[in-house]
């Protein structure tokens, strides 16, 4: 297990780019709740590992994206990732570069909350819904 929370953040977002599943399960508490925007196909809130890896999935089918981490921000036991969200979307979509904002939360030494927010005026135009 990594031995702070920013180290938790850098090792989650690591494995959800491979899709280790093993150690996703590992870094995110069952309770987990997960909110974006519902402008966004894939948002909402979501609670429990069940919802926020079909949160992963519904993402996945719209965008192939990555955070680019700029700025962590180690706030005890919340982390704030400032970066920007690079990527494409499928089905022959445009590419895009996001502003983004994320705040990780932690119970137990896991993850217990993800907020993630982002330019979603420009990711709407990126999806063609805006």
């Amino acid at each position: 297990m990594p031995a702070s929370t920013v180290e938790t953040v850098l090792t989650l977002h690591a494995a959800l780019a491979r899709k280790d599943m093993d150690t996703i399960r590992a870094l995110v508490h069952p309770g987990i709740q997960v909110y974006q925007s519902s402008l966004l196909p894939w948002g909402g809130h979501y609670r429990g590992l069940a919802e926020f890896l079909e949160y992963t999935l519904k993402l996945g089918r719209s965008v192939e994206a990555v955070m680019e981490t700029e700025r962590l921000i180690d706030a005890g036991e919340r982390v704030v990732a400032v970066g920007t969200v690079r990527g494409r979307v499928l089905g022959g979509g445009p590419s895009f570069a996001l502003a983004a904002v994320q705040v990780w939360s932690f119970r137990d030494g896991r993850v217990a909350a993800l907020e993630t927010h982002l330019d979603t005026p420009a990711m709407l135009r990126a999806l063609g819904s805006g």
